[in-house]
């Protein structure tokens, strides 16, 4: 006979429970599978939008100009030459050296300079000498994409780097000596091949590089204050820096920064997107750089850099859309809604909001310079300070400068015998002029610089 329901026996209970388990752990791959299909796709429909909307999707996308087939040269090879033959373990010398310069070149004459550093400086600028005149011949070239290093890993582009950086010493400090030397349109000059050096950071301007090329640009920018205040330079020369110190930062600097960044994170994540998004999108030959993303083996940790990936494409197309509004707009993506807490904030917008500030704060210190140039040229010319800044339109500047941490225009005042152009800062208020380091030696509040009129 059939065994009745009610004689059936239940499964034992810990037959129940390996059956419960099996089949949430048959659901749980399945959730992860369609998630990671899903997500897959996303990063692809991401890519693909960039790509329909004409957008850089590799950093060949971001070349500022090919190399003409009819050139046969250009200053990628002095510039290399050159930064090759300078040790990064000669920072610390320099540095310290350009920052007693930039303390006492106002106050000391040549000869009150303490000989000693005197004959160092001297000497290192003639050792050096066959470097200097390769970024002099660099400077009369032009450049074409540059490599820093970055298709190449962390660990190279920051030795590339550590090169670049002890090469800014060396030319500010080779300014400086000119300067002391009472030369000081040949000091100009060395300015203005500092500023073209300036071009190795365009191919490649992703956030991680920000800040060496600020301290480039803004070491020239404090050699121009330099030359201002004491220097006696011609007006050919003056205009001719005026032009080159407002080149050498771009209206449109923020949005390459985004667009590298996001072309970086392309190239790099190339595994993370199916085949055919792959072959479409992105070059096959580029190479891996396993320390930017480190890729899991675990189903679960892929489904999250997927997920990250996404938000990451969602979040730039934020900030790359900030970038092309006046300033200070972008500082609203970053900023968001001030009641969420800073844990909650996804890491590109603080990475990002890093990176903003600091292309803010190049652009304030150029335009800072530029103008603080044209007011030079207006008093030598007139005899006088101008009363505003409009009073330079038309023949020392094309438009009133803009502060990017206001939106408003730079401010300025004017004394009989002096006068300061300055920006609001970081924390985008007028803090009444405050340029100078506190007595903590914290950064000023106000970006900018006071200078005072000797007629030449």
């Amino acid at each position: 006979m059939k065994e009745s329901k009610k004689d059936k026996k239940p499964l034992p209970w810990w037959r129940r429970i390996l059956l419960g388990l099996i089949v949430l752990a048959i659901a749980l791959i399945g959730v992860t599978m369609l998630a990671g299909y899903f997500f897959k796709r996303q990063l692809g429909s991401e890519i693909t939008k960039i790509s329909k909307a004409g957008e850089p999707i590799r950093f060949s996308d971001l070349e500022v100009s090919q190399l003409p087939n009819n050139s046969s040269e250009d200053a990628v090879g002095y510039y290399v030459d050159a930064m090759m033959s300078l040790s990064p373990e000669r920072i610390a010398n320099f540095s310290n050296a350009n920052a007693f310069y930039r303390q006492n070149i106002l106050s000391l004459t040549l000869e009150q300079f303490p000989s000693d550093m005197r004959e160092q400086l001297s000497q290192s600028i003639s050792n050096f000498q066959p470097a200097l005149m390769r970024f002099d011949k660099g400077a009369t070239l032009p450049l074409y994409n540059f490599n820093l290093g970055i298709k190449q890993g962390r660990d190279v582009c920051i030795k590339r780097l550590g090169h670049i950086q002890v090469s800014t010493y060396l030319l500010s400090l080779r300014t400086l000596n000119l300067f002391l030397e009472g030369k000081e349109d040949v000091a100009a000059q060395s300015i203005i091949n500092m500023l073209k050096f300036a071009r190795v950071f365009e191919t490649y301007p992703i956030m991680f590089l920000q800040p060496h090329r600020g301290l480039l640009i803004g070491l020239a920018c404090e050699d121009i204050y330099l030359l201002l205040e004491r220097g006696k330079i011609s007006e050919e020369i003056l205009a001719k820096l005026q032009q080159m110190v407002s080149e050498s930062i771009h209206e449109n600097d923020l949005e390459r920064m985004f667009f590298a960044e996001r072309a970086y994170q392309i190239e790099v994540g190339r595994n993370l997107f199916s085949q055919d998004i792959v072959s479409k999108l992105l070059a096959s030959d580029i190479p891996d750089i396993p320390e930017r993303i480190n890729l899991p083996t675990t189903s679960r940790g892929r489904l999250k850099l997927r997920y990250l990936a996404r938000q990451f494409f969602q979040d730039m197309s934020k900030l790359i859309k900030s970038s092309r509004k006046p300033w200070p707009a972008p500082f609203e993506v970053i900023e968001g809604d001030a009641s969420q807490p800073p844990s909650q904030k996804a890491r590109l917008l603080t990475n990002a909001g890093f990176s903003v500030n600091i292309v803010a704060e190049i652009l304030a210190a150029v335009r800072n310079t530029a103008t603080a140039i044209a007011i030079k040229r207006y008093y030598l010319s007139e005899g006088k300070l101008p009363d505003r800044l409009e009073n330079l339109l038309g023949k020392y500047i094309d438009i009133i400068p803009v502060d990017p941490f206001t939106g408003k225009s730079l401010i300025y005042h004017q004394k009989e015998e002096s006068f300061i152009i300055y920006s609001a800062g970081p924390n985008r208020k007028d803090d009444g002029g405050m340029i100078l380091l506190t007595s903590d030696g914290k950064k000023p509040l106000d970006r900018g610089f006071r200078l005072h009129t000797k007629k030449q």
